[in-house]
């Protein structure tokens, strides 16, 4: 059992690679007595991240970069479009076209 001084976290991150989509589970560790967060990566997490180019890692930990990843991730790949369309009672309603 852990105790009240460690609080585990899981991180999720969406990975749109070549359309196939990859969710990787990073676990950290942090203890609230040294107030220092460390990361705790096996093998097969490391495997995770072969996939990910050198900038898209941290320098000093060689694990992805949440930030950068979640910045340059393309978000039109998870929603579905649709056809854009004329909203006919407002457009009355407000005397112009809105669309």
């Amino acid at each position: 059992m852990l105790s009240p001084a460690n609080v585990i976290s899981y991180k999720k991150l969406l990975l749109n690679s070549k359309n196939q989509t990859k969710i990787l589970f990073l676990k950290n560790t942090y203890t609230s007595s040294n107030k220092k967060k460390t990361s705790t990566i096996t093998a097969s997490n490391k495997a995770l991240f072969t996939g990910l180019s050198k900038d898209e890692l941290l320098p000093d930990s060689n694990t992805p970069d949440y930030v950068r990843l979640t910045l340059r991730s393309s978000v039109y790949d998870a929603i579905k479009e649709t056809p854009v369309t004329e909203a006919v009672n407002l457009s009355q309603r407000l005397n112009t076209k809105v669309i």
